[in-house]
């Protein structure tokens, strides 16, 4: 019987359950569970989720992003976006937006196919990042 690879929110919920994604643990976030080989999703969307990551988890998380999608696959990455490239990093203030370098990091090694900043229609309007990377 074959067996499936598991969905992308799979992976997220799967990492968040080990801690991994908010403890900083770096060695644990870049392994998706299971024997399923890197670059195995079609379609990854990251919405919010790397905002919640702090310090070398978070380096460790978007670092590991890119490898999981499959050739002529797509990353949608949907966030916050920080005014300044250096910001305050408070504990205490999450979530953290990101800054254009770290979105630079979660393209990796894919094709930057549309990166768009923008602020959004709440009340007051936040800054975010709307950006698309694929892999050949």
């Amino acid at each position: 019987m074959k067996k499936e690879a598991p969905a992308a929110s799979q992976v997220v919920r799967a990492a968040a359950r080990r801690g991994a994604a908010r403890s900083g643990a770096a060695s644990r976030v870049p392994q998706p569970p299971g024997p399923h080989p890197p670059r195995y999703f079609r379609h990854a969307s990251c919405c919010y989720r790397q905002e919640g990551w702090r310090e070398a988890g978070r380096e460790a998380a978007i670092g590991a992003l890119p490898g999981l999608v499959a050739p002529g696959g797509t990353l949608l990455v949907i966030a916050r976006a920080a005014d300044e490239e250096d910001p305050v990093r408070d504990p205490a203030m999450m979530p953290w937006p990101l800054t254009r370098s770290e979105l630079e990091a979660l393209a990796g090694s894919l094709t930057v196919r549309s990166v768009e900043r923008f602020l959004d229609g709440e009340d007051p309007p936040k800054l975010r990042w709307r950006a698309e990377f694929g892999r050949s």
